[in-house]
């Protein structure tokens, strides 16, 4: 696999990735893939405030300054809106006091890559996140890992016919989804189910791919302006 040409003499770029679009605050410093240094912090807010102590001590843990940074990751959602403003902020900051590259990060497509890395497994994934009021947040991979299309906010019984038979379920979705898989007769296996990418596939996605001059947050949908209903399955979803 060819190595990122950011770094000089070809070595592996040292990379700074950070994830504030769910309910963590991550950071991880790696050189290429080689995860050098990684934290992860349960928390449904203050990502603001915690994000940048956490990159500092990243940093710290890993004994590389920022001057030594070759490029940076960031996830771009969907998730949390503050979230996702927070991780961008942050690094097109670093990014336009370093001169350094972003690359954006899919939160659907780290979440499956954690997948993939945690279990090892080659497998059709269908990752989801609970986007409230029978919506998700949806993407489909292949069994190599490669997007089969753009991630979108659908009705969940929309996306459950999409996905292939077999396919792993990804996501904070997964419960109402296998439901409705099961009440559809359609066989399914669970995967990953925290919201939150692995600190490797951080670092693997943000090594490996490509830099956006000024990237965007991926929201898909505008903030819901009616009160979300409960968690849980929907009446009939057994």
């Amino acid at each position: 696999m060819d190595r990122p040409s950011d770094a000089p003499d070809n070595r592996p770029s040292l990379l700074l990735a950070v994830d504030t679009s769910g309910p963590a605050c991550q950071a991880v410093v790696a050189e290429g893939t080689t995860v050098l240094a990684g934290r992860s912090q349960p928390m449904l807010r203050g990502h603001g405030e915690a994000l940048i102590p956490m990159v500092e001590a990243v940093l710290a843990d890993a004994g590389v300054e920022y001057e030594a940074l070759d490029r940076l990751g960031t996830t771009i959602g969907p998730g949390s809106f503050t979230g996702i403003r927070v991780g961008l902020s942050a690094a097109r900051s670093f990014a336009a006091t370093l001169n350094l590259p972003l690359v954006p990060i899919g939160t659907l497509e780290a979440l499956a890559l954690s997948d993939a890395l945690e279990t090892g497994l080659s497998a059709p994934r269908a990752v989801a996140l609970d986007a409230r009021n029978d919506q998700v947040y949806g993407q489909r991979f292949n069994a190599e890992g490669k997007a089969l299309d753009e991630p979108a906010s659908m009705a969940d019984l929309v996306f459950v016919a999409s996905i292939e038979r077999n396919s792993r379920l990804i996501g904070s979705a997964q419960p109402v989804l296998a439901a409705l898989a099961r009440a559809s007769n359609k066989p399914v296996t669970l995967g990953l189910a925290e919201p939150v990418p692995r600190l490797a596939a951080l670092a693997q996605l943000t090594a490996e791919g490509t830099p956006v001059a000024h990237p965007s947050p991926l929201y898909l949908k505008p903030v819901d302006a009616v009160a979300a209903k409960p968690s849980g399955l929907r009446a009939g979803a057994v």
